[in-house]
This record gives structure tokens, sequence and C-alpha cells, in this order.
């Protein structure tokens, strides 16, 4: 669970929950079957593969262990594919760039296309958890809304 001791107290996911895990603080995006807290601080979890055998009763599954949790955000952002959106790494808020949305993750990130001189739809989407939305543009009404607000 590593993140501060505030956090912590305030997440507290019981076996069986389902939560959000990963490697590095800023890319928590595996959804994942919470077992237990380690004496080190980790998040014990049924490997992905499987869940269905957890589910079942079985006492006969794969655990992975992941450094960072958190839980599973109650609202996503109405992003929709085609939507411009302004995003930036984790570790630099000093450069953005301007993306094309490809879809909301359900971690709260935002996939966006990459590539090309003019997001070419065809690239592989990349998953940005820092993000916001382009200042005046008209979203058609959609709550739409920054990796800093309403987490």
């Amino acid at each position: 669970m590593k993140p501060n001791d505030e956090e912590k107290k305030e997440f507290k996911p019981k076996e069986g929950e389902r939560i959000l895990v990963g490697e590095v603080k800023y890319a928590i995006h595996h959804e994942r079957i919470f077992l237990y807290v380690d004496r080190n601080g980790l998040c014990v979890c049924v490997h992905h593969e499987d869940a269905e055998i957890y589910n079942s009763g079985s006492s006969q599954f794969r655990v992975v262990v992941w450094t960072y949790a958190k839980p599973i955000p109650p609202k996503l952002p109405e992003f929709i594919q085609g939507d411009p959106i302004i995003v930036w790494m984790y570790n630099n808020r000093k450069t953005k760039w301007l993306r094309i949305v490809h879809s909301v993750v359900n971690d709260g990130s935002v996939k966006c296309f990459h590539t090309g001189p003019i997001y070419d739809p065809e690239s592989r989407p990349i998953p940005y958890s820092c993000y916001k939305p382009l200042p005046d543009h008209d979203y058609g009404g959609r709550d739409v809304w920054g990796s800093e607000d309403k987490k």
C-alpha cells in the first residue's frame, strides 16, 4: 500500500474487494482482487488469471504482490474518443501536450492517441494519469474534469 500514513488509514480494503494496484505511484491501473497487506506493507492480490478460481471458493490460486494500491474511483470523467485534452507526465508538470482521447480507464486515467502528425487514430493509445480538459472547449455538457479534481 506504500503511500503515506494518512492514505493508509483512509484506504483499508477487505479480502475479496476489487482495488487498483501498480508497481509505481503514477501508474496504479491494474484492477485486482485484494487479499491482505503483508508485514512489509505490500498489497497481496489474486493473480489476474486466477480470479474465477478464487471466486469459485477454491484455495488453489496464485497471488501477486504489488507496491502501490488505491480504491477504484467512484466516478470517472466523461471524455469520449476524439475529445482534445491536455496531458503531462507525473514527474514533469512543466511539459504539457495536446492529445486526442481514445478512452477513459477504470482507474481514472485517460488513454490518448500518441503518434502521427495529427494524432493518427491507428496509433497505440498511451494512458496518462495527469490530464485536464482543454480550456474553452465545448465538451457538450459532459462531466469532464482533470486528474487532480474529483478523485
